[in-house]
C-alpha cells in the first residue's frame, strides 16, 4: 500500500549529496540494504591464507548481467539494451519523475553504466585466480581511488582499522576514480536511487515489482508471468 513511500528517507539522503565527498556513505548504505553500486565488496576467507578473513573489492556496479550486454551488436542484445533504458525510465517515473526527466535520467544512467562496463574485465579474464588476486595495504587502495574515501566507507560498513584488502581488478578502481569526477553529481544520485530500488522491488507494491519482473525476468530470462 505504501508503494515507494518507504524509500522516501533513503531517497532524501541521496538527494542531499552535494559532491563526490558524500558518495562513500551512500554507497555503504546501499550495499548494506540493497544492491552493490560502484563495485563488488565483501568479507571472506583469504585465498592465500585460509586462517584469515579478508576484505575483497572487485569490479561491479552494473545493472545488466555482464559487460557484453552494453556492447554486443546482435539483434537480441540491442533489443535488451533498448528495453533496459525504457525499464530504467519507468522506474524513475515510479519514483515521481516527470516523463522528460525520467527519459533523460535513464539515458544518462546508461552512459554511466556503459563507462563502468567498458573498464570491466571480460568474464573469461576473471577466471584466473592469480591475476584476480591483488592483495595490498589499505593505503595503496586509497591511492588507487583518491576520489573515494575508503575509510568512511569501511567505517559505515562497521569495518574499522582495515589494514589490507584483496582487489580483483585494480585498473577498474583506477578508472572509477576518474568517473567519480567526470559524471555530474545529479547522474550519481539517479544511479544510486535506481540501484537502491532495483533489489528492493520485490518488497514494494505490485506496480514496482511487476515493472522489475517484466525486464529482469521476462525480457532477460523469457519467463512470461
Amino acid at each position: 500500500k505504501n508503494g515507494v513511500a518507504d524509500l522516501k528517507d533513503a531517497f532524501g539522503m541521496i538527494d542531499k549529496m552535494k559532491d563526490v565527498k558524500d558518495i562513500p556513505k551512500v554507497v555503504a548504505y546501499i550495499h548494506a540494504v540493497s544492491s552493490s553500486p560502484l563495485f563488488g565488496f565483501g568479507v571472506g576467507q583469504d585465498d592465500k591464507n585460509s586462517t584469515k578473513n579478508v576484505v575483497f573489492i572487485f569490479q561491479g556496479g552494473l545493472s545488466l548481467p555482464d559487460r557484453r550486454y552494453y556492447f554486443d551488436e546482435d539483434e537480441r542484445t540491442v533489443k535488451i539494451r533498448e528495453k533496459f533504458i525504457q525499464h530504467v525510465s519507468n522506474m524513475f517515473l515510479i519514483m515521481g519523475y516527470d516523463t522528460i526527466k525520467a527519459k533523460q535520467s535513464a539515458e544518462n544512467f546508461m552512459k554511466l553504466e556503459t563507462a563502468l562496463a567498458k573498464t570491466s574485465r571480460k568474464r573469461e579474464d576473471t577466471r584466473d585466480p592469480l591475476k584476480n588476486y591483488n592483495k595490498m595495504p589499505f593505503d595503496e587502495l586509497v591511492k588507487l581511488t583518491r576520489n573515494f574515501n575508503w575509510k568512511t566507507f569501511m567505517d559505515e560498513c562497521g569495518l574499522h582499522n582495515v589494514d589490507s584488502v584483496v582487489v580483483g581488478q585494480p585498473e577498474f578502481l583506477t578508472a572509477l576514480n576518474g568517473y567519480l569526477n567526470n559524471f555530474q553529481i545529479t547522474n550519481w544520485k539517479n544511479y544510486f536511487k535506481f540501484h537502491l530500488m532495483r533489489r528492493l522491488a520485490s518488497y514494494l507494491d505490485d506496480k514496482t515489482f511487476n515493472e522489475s519482473f517484466s525486464f529482469y525476468t521476462t525480457v532477460l530470462r523469457g519467463v512470461p508471468e
